[in-house]
């Protein structure tokens, strides 16, 4: 497919990108299982970075465009950080749920704990992808092991 083509349907490459992960997260909920939906939950952040992991290429597209939207004036900035302030929120209000039910101690800071894991995430599927072939690195393992720390379930 031509360029040309493409930029008939989106104004810039940016805006196909933001495009791609906007779609991306949709599906993501849309195959999530149904009990996993009544709210935030730190299961459906692991079934979606265990997703994300699955698809190497989804995962090298958000963080290369993640990367380039630090810059306060690339065209994608305003997109990345809403996504991470939504990202953060919903793990800090599935964090709060859990702390209220029990399964999480109150002492835990819900917006550290939430940043921690959404850092986590990106930071391993960073070296999944830089260490395609090594064995040792399953970013949804990892993220699924803090999860259970948070919990009290692991060491």
């Amino acid at each position: 497919m031509e360029a040309q083509h493409i930029l008939y349907y989106f104004a810039s490459r940016e805006d196909l990108l933001r495009s791609v992960i906007e779609l991306w997260d949709k599906d993501s909920l849309a195959n999530a299982d149904p009990a996993a939906l009544a709210g935030p939950s730190l299961d459906l952040y692991v079934a979606a970075v265990r997703r994300s992991s699955a698809a190497p290429g989804m995962s090298y597209l958000y963080l290369s465009f993640a990367a380039d939207a630090v810059v306060p004036t690339h065209p994608g900035h305003h997109f990345i950080r809403a996504r991470q302030t939504r990202v953060r929120r919903d793990l800090a209000e599935a964090i709060r749920a859990e702390q209220a039910a029990g399964t999480i101690a109150p002492e835990i800071d819900p917006l550290r704990a939430a940043r921690q894991l959404s850092a986590l995430s990106n930071g391993l599927q960073l070296q999944a992808l830089l260490d395609p072939d090594g064995a040792d690195c399953d970013p949804a393992a990892e993220v699924a092991a803090a999860v259970a720390r948070l919990r009290g379930d692991a060491p």
